[in-house]
């Protein structure tokens, strides 16, 4: 009898051990995932997942931010709502040109449209990939260069323009004159 309830409370151990490394895994798993979240939705970068149709499956919180909205009133939406009229067709038509190479980085600076209709410029990498269920989707990242574009067009026109009067300099008219004559020929 003695024998039994020692393996009866040896089982009673045993259970218990695998009871509390089960509830500590499942404490780490879930730190892990708000860890996680907490990157996704709060880094300073616009995340953004569409799908092959042009469909955005998500956006982080920030992005939406970013652009004026909750990240519920994007999901589901067509990508195109944040672009530029026929931009959001070009990043998709440019992913299908070549879409058996996931490697492939597709970069280039484009103008987003906020909720309000005011703009805000971004520097865009995207890649399409294909998940676990053989599904392909293309992953947006975006940061903000508005600021970086907006100095880059003052110095622009300061190297161009005579600063007292505004109108264009010598170098500049010299430039515009020779561009004119080329196209006459």
């Amino acid at each position: 009898l003695s024998y039994v309830v020692r393996a009866v409370n040896d089982m009673r151990v045993e259970m218990q051990e695998d009871i509390h490394k089960r509830e500590a895994a499942e404490s780490a798993l879930k730190s892990s995932k708000e860890k996680f979240q907490a990157l996704y939705d709060d880094n300073p970068s616009m995340y953004f997942t569409v799908n092959m149709e042009g469909e955005l499956i998500s956006v982080n919180d920030f992005g939406a931010r970013q652009l004026g909205y909750d990240s519920s009133e994007l999901v589901s939406r067509s990508i195109s709502m944040v672009y530029n009229k026929g931009d959001a067709d070009s990043i998709i038509y440019c992913i299908d040109m070549d879409c058996e190479d996931d490697s492939r980085l597709y970069r280039r600076d484009i103008c987003l449209v906020r909720k309000d209709g005011t703009t805000i410029w971004v520097r865009e990498t995207a890649r399409v990939t294909t998940t676990d269920t053989g599904e392909r989707q293309i992953l947006v990242v975006a940061e903000d260069i508005s600021e970086a574009r907006q100095l880059s067009n003052q110095l622009s026109h300061q190297a161009s323009h005579d600063a007292l009067t505004g109108l264009v300099n010598r170098r500049e008219f010299e430039n515009r004159l020779r561009t004119l004559i080329e196209r006459m020929d």
